[in-house]
């Protein structure tokens, strides 16, 4: 079981609006639904409900929660839910949403001190260009955590905005 994590992809934030990001996001929600993984939407107090687009493509599907964050690191939520839902203490997770170099990155490196492996979707991630660059590849670096490009929608680059 490998859960699929979205972090921070809200309606307060503009870097949602982008299609492709949207387009990628949703295709990999389709992918854990159709493996019957657990889907986790990490939210941030504060910032708005997760994109319609994205509930819609998790309507009817029962094996997902919403946690609720107060700080860029959202592990220790993901961390909880994963054991009070599932009972799941440690497993490869895959991550996808927006701010590579702040919300993803704390939220990776937090679940990698937490005991978990960390595939980071880049297809499905956003961040400014310079920033999504230098974020992916410092994670890459990190023992734990593979940056990997899944499916035809990495061909058309990954997604910037801003």
């Amino acid at each position: 079981m490998n859960p699929l994590i979205i972090i921070d992809m809200q309606s307060e934030y503009e870097i949602t609006e982008s299609k492709p990001l949207l387009n990628n996001i949703i295709k990999h929600i389709q992918r854990a639904i159709k493996r019957k993984n657990p889907v986790i939407i990490v939210e941030l107090r504060d910032m708005g409900l997760t994109k319609p687009e994205i509930m819609n493509a998790l309507s009817g599907y029962s094996n997902y929660e919403t946690v609720i964050k107060d700080k860029e690191d959202g592990s220790k939520e993901i961390q909880n839910i994963l054991l009070k839902r599932w009972d799941i203490q440690k497993c490869l997770v895959n991550v996808c949403g927006i701010f590579s170099d702040d919300c993803i990155a704390y939220t990776v490196r937090g679940l990698i001190d937490k005991g978990f492996s960390v595939n980071v979707i880049e297809e499905a991630c956003a961040s400014s260009q310079n920033d999504h660059e230098s974020a992916m590849w410092s994670l890459n670096k990190l023992r734990k955590c593979q940056v990997v490009h899944q499916g035809p929608a990495y061909r058309n680059g990954p997604i910037y905005k801003y």
